[in-house]
């Protein structure tokens, strides 16, 4: 060892010691240099455990490789890395609580840990709490919903014997598998399932296979229910075939479905003479809908008043009947939505072909209508309204507007979505909107902050399509592929619309995903410090805090850092918008005062930033942990030992899971 190592060594901190010792302990391992590699993470664990996860150095002791075999050590270390939030230590932990291993035995609290190992998508945890699920289901039936979902992510990784699983468990129901229910009984369970009633939870899959038991013993409302899950699902040929087998059975309901499908020619072609039959059944069979709809689709033709001529108003030139005397602009602008909706459903076609030409009358304005919806969070009212149009388009020659249309349903899909908090899989209607999206291909003729919402949508891809099983989608592409799209139409909608919004989830690509786009630390200074100057660029303010705080940016600037966080601290809306950064934000702005000020009125603006980020319910482990350190020290105001203790460690088991720190008190 040199004298420049030797007095680097004297200089470092306990915590850079133990990076050092971690980093150089993981090039053994990885090099299964096991004994040496055991050494050093042992070193680096008297330095500072919370340097690490340690996982590999659980799995030594658990293999015993390089090391004896030692239970309580095993189940030590992977307890502190599944704090640390590695999920396969949270798999490895619930098995140690489930059996003892190097613990007493707590099957309650193993079964914690499963949960958190399968939201966390680790694939032995999801296989193991399927089983289970499975199991328990036998009791309480609502439970094979979650297992179907963790099952077949499993599948989609060919896990075990996953697949074959998918297929004995959630194949077509058999007659040994009735139990005793009745057709009814069977029927009722997929409304449960479609509708989400009775404690289930929606998931059209299960209905459908419920549906097609009691569509077995002829059960016609079976088969409609059916169809319209398809339906929902995109599988609009499918439904069709449903919804005929159900009429043929006198569902009047099925006659009138597939009535309007053969009308706008969804699923099978355009058959007014097919659709008016069986509406005329399903009104013999009592439907009101039917009536209503062959009024509709069928309208006897009204005869046109005549124009009417006068010279002297007129000149040479005869005047030209009004086709919409009886409804203009200033009338249309009066109406409530429901009643704008249902007009322009009614007039679909001429809408279509006027909005065309005249896209500023508000009359004929199908997206601008929609976009209104969306934005006072009408969604059933845009849907119902983007539906109707959507078919329309697709049965036009002339489909230029139709990528519009497209994106603004899949839009009001991915506002309106219908998942389930408890179980982590909030986006269940983003496989609604995943179909046309991709419809929309490479570059989609869209206007304004359209390219934003198309950007933050792929960017949902991205980031969370595990949540939603995009392996199980059409036109399944790799994350990064999600990542590049988000990337391009962010930049788009900044260089088009100026918009500050954009240049700030630029500037998070170009600083943090370098396998989606190279970094650029420069450029994403920029583009922050030009969204910085607008009312909507707080969020700027948080990652240019970042670029000057943290040293792999190359614009190490303490001070700068902490202005900027204090700016974003000081927005007095940033707490609910943007909880994590936040809270992060605190943390940040104060321990730079704490560590690199050290004034007196620095540690009392540190107190009071944590106290104020504490305030708020999204406060977090960090902030806790800093908080309690200035009270043990009586850093910044009085001294009080037990509250700082007590809140450090609390911040070691951070329910909400954002941070865990490990502390030894």
């Amino acid at each position: 060892m040199g004298l420049f190592d030797k007095l680097k060594g004297f200089n470092e901190t306990n915590t850079e010691a133990a990076k050092r010792l971690y980093d150089k302990a993981t090039s053994e391992y990885k090099a299964k240099n096991y004994y040496s590699a055991v050494r050093l993470y042992e070193m680096a664990w008297d330095k500072d455990p919370d340097v690490g996860t340690f996982f590999n150095l659980s799995c030594c002791y658990y293999f015993e490789w390089g090391t004896s075999k030692d239970e309580k050590r095993c189940y030590e270390l992977t307890r502190h890395a599944a704090i640390k939030d590695h999920p396969a230590a949270m798999n490895n932990l619930s098995f140690f609580l489930n059996t003892g291993y190097g613990c007493q035995e707590d099957r309650v609290e193993g079964r914690k840990w499963l949960e958190r190992a399968a939201n966390k998508n680790d694939v032995r945890a999801c296989h193991t709490l399927a089983h289970n699920l499975h199991t328990e289901a036998k009791d309480d039936p609502k439970l094979l919903d979650r297992c179907h979902k963790l099952i077949t992510r499993c599948a989609t990784e060919n896990f075990q014997d996953s697949r074959a699983k998918v297929n004995e468990w959630f194949g077509p129901i058999k007659e040994d598998e009735w139990n005793g229910m009745t057709t009814v009984d069977m029927y009722n369970r997929g409304c449960d399932w479609m509708n989400g009633t009775n404690g289930f939870t929606k998931n059209l899959p299960l209905a459908i296979r419920c549906f097609e038991a009691a569509a077995e013993r002829n059960h016609a409302a079976a088969y409609c229910n059916k169809g319209w899950c398809l339906e929902q699902e995109g599988k609009y040929a499918l439904a069709n075939e449903a919804y005929l087998k159900g009429a043929n059975l006198g569902n009047a309901a099925a006659m009138a479905n597939l009535a309007q499908n053969l009308h706008n020619g969804t699923g099978w072609p355009k058959d007014d003479t097919a659709a008016r039959h069986y509406l005329i059944m399903a009104q013999e069979a009592g439907s009101e809908r039917a009536t209503t709809m062959l009024a509709q689709f069928f309208a006897e033709p009204k005869e046109e008043p005549q124009p009417i001529y006068s010279e002297d108003a007129c000149g040479d030139q005869p005047s030209t009947y009004d086709m919409d005397e009886e409804v203009n602009e200033l009338v249309f602008n009066d109406w409530t939505n429901e009643e704008k909706v249902e007009y322009m459903i009614n007039n679909m076609n001429k809408c279509v072909s006027e909005w065309r030409i005249w896209g500023d009358i508000d009359m004929y304005d199908v997206p601008g209508l929609a976009e209104d919806l969306i934005y006072e969070e009408e969604y059933d009212l845009a849907r119902k309204l983007l539906r109707n149009c959507l078919s329309v388009c697709e049965s036009s020659d002339d489909a230029g507007d139709i990528d519009e249309v497209r994106f603004l349903l899949a839009w009001v899909y991915y506002l309106d979505y219908d998942g389930n908090d408890e179980y982590n899989v909030p986006y269940y209607r983003l496989r609604l909107a995943y179909k046309l999206i991709m419809q929309l291909g490479e570059n989609p003729k869209l206007f304004g902050t359209q390219y934003e919402d198309l950007a933050d949508f792929y960017d949902t891809c991205y980031r969370y399509g595990d949540d939603y099983d995009l392996h199980n989608m059409p036109d399944y592409h790799i994350s990064t592929w999600y990542g590049r799209q988000a990337y391009k139409f962010y930049s788009k909608a900044a260089a088009d619309d100026d918009s500050y919004y954009s240049m700030q989830q630029q500037a998070r690509y170009l600083m943090n995903e370098p396998a989606v786009v190279p970094s650029n630390y420069q450029k994403a200074e920029l583009l922050l410090t030009k969204a910085a100057k607008n009312i909507m660029g707080s969020l700027a303010f948080y990652l240019l805090g970042d670029l000057y705080y943290h040293s792999k940016y190359g614009r190490r600037n303490v001070e700068k850092a902490k202005e900027c966080y204090i700016n974003f601290i000081n927005k007095y809306y940033c707490y609910n918008l943007y909880p994590y950064e936040y809270g992060q934000a605190c943390h940040n702005a104060a321990s730079i005062l704490i560590d690199y000020d050290g004034s007196e009125e620095a540690l009392r603006q540190a107190r009071s930033i944590l106290s104020e980020g504490r305030s708020h319910r999204w406060c977090f482990g960090a902030v806790d942990r800093l908080y309690g350190r200035m009270l043990c020290e009586g850093l910044g105001g009085e001294r009080d030992g037990a509250e700082g203790r007590r809140l450090i460690a609390e911040a070691c088991d951070d329910k909400e899971g954002e941070v865990h720190f490990w502390t030894k008190l």
